[in-house]
């Protein structure tokens, strides 16, 4: 379909390179769906992916942008999950997608796969909900498959007291940070995360049992007496040399350790098993980044609709909060001023959220 004054975008068109342009209308494939959007936040990755080189396959700009909010347009004949048009649908997308440039959130008309996207409960806005489909998929990866977490289901079912074990979320207070604190803690798990202590209450308020100021040298040795030298499970939502230290040093000394990142940071200490992984493949897709293809995941896409399938019912019961939420001006002009702010470090606690009806 032709470009027309109907569609707007942010996209990629050239490494380091993004602008606001006439798009096309993406076509809908089989098992899509096509969204008006409503609200759209932005995450490290998309700033990230500006940076990255282009695979040769790529079919001109992409499409950026992961997590979106909206109402169903229209709807593919291989969608399982069940839609209707007008539904307030949310979730996440392959923003800057080299081999689909379409996939992308970034944009007044969107397409994205309709089996991994959560139906929008009356209780919570556009703007709330445009804040999770990234966060929900990267904890559900980062638990249930790579720290083989007990997955958690509804009605809720508790670990007995005596099989609680304790999980180590560093970076608590950022937007992943956040989910991740309330999933473990809704899974009865003895919470530990790191902020700065401006951030302690709030991080308490969502499940933490023990909020640890990692600006304290003695960080990774305080959380080692806390788990009483217990602790085999970290949750990296960071990933610096200088967190994966106090993960390093908040470790058990003896056992199987396991520390996910979202970095690909090197762990100082050969004994911990280390895993980096990406959330895109809950698309079910295989997807390429900076020449590197990462093969269909058939199991991430099963765990990607069961995780938002929980989410539904999660909001619905008010059991989960999103993370705090700042509503920036521009709508989609803006954004790119926000990416320019979170990679200088300039945005902290909040995400940022754009609605893309504002001029």
């Amino acid at each position: 379909m032709n470009a027309t004054p109907e569609n707007y975008g942010i996209v990629k068109t050239a490494v380091g390179e993004a602008r606001l342009q006439p798009i096309p209308i993406p076509r809908l494939r089989d098992d899509y769906i096509l969204v008006k959007t409503i609200a759209v936040a932005i995450n490290p990755t998309d700033w990230q992916t500006i940076d990255e080189k282009s695979s040769p396959r790529t079919r001109g700009p992409t499409l950026l942008g992961c997590d979106f909010a909206g109402i169903v347009v229209e709807i593919g004949k291989d969608v399982k999950k069940e839609w209707k048009n007008g539904d307030r649908i949310a979730g996440m997308a392959h923003g800057g997608n080299d081999i689909e440039p379409e996939d992308g959130t970034f944009a007044t008309d969107i397409l994205v796969k309709g089996d991994v996207a959560f139906h929008i409960p009356d209780t919570v806005s556009f703007e709330e909900a445009a804040s999770l489909g990234v966060g929900v998929t990267t904890v559900a990866l980062g638990f249930y498959k790579y720290l083989s977490l007990p997955l958690l289901t509804f009605p809720l079912s508790m670990l007995n007291p005596e099989s609680k074990f304790p999980i180590l979320i560093y970076g608590g207070s950022s937007a992943t940070g956040t989910l991740a604190i309330q999933f473990a803690k809704l899974s009865g798990l003895q919470v530990i995360t790191t902020s700065s202590p401006r951030n302690f209450e709030l991080l308490k308020s969502l499940g933490a049992d023990h909020v640890c100021d990692y600006h304290d040298p003695s960080c990774g040795a305080e959380i080692r007496s806390l788990t009483q030298n217990k602790l085999h499970h970290v949750f990296d939502t960071i990933a610096t040399q200088s967190s994966a230290q106090i993960c390093a040093n908040a470790l058990s000394t003896s056992g199987e350790n396991i520390y996910v990142n979202l970095m690909g940071i090197e762990m100082p200490r050969d004994d911990v098993r280390n895993i980096f992984f990406l959330g895109y493949s809950v698309t079910g897709e295989e997807y390429e980044i900076e020449g590197e293809v990462w093969a269909v995941a058939p199991e991430d896409f099963e765990l990607g609709k069961r995780a938002f399938v929980l989410l539904e019912k999660l909001l619905k019961n008010g059991l989960i909060k999103n993370h705090p939420v700042k509503i920036m001006n521009g709508g989609l002009k803006g954004i790119l001023e926000g990416m320019r702010e979170m990679k200088e470090g300039n945005v902290s606690v909040e995400k940022l959220v754009y609605r893309v009806g504002e001029p």
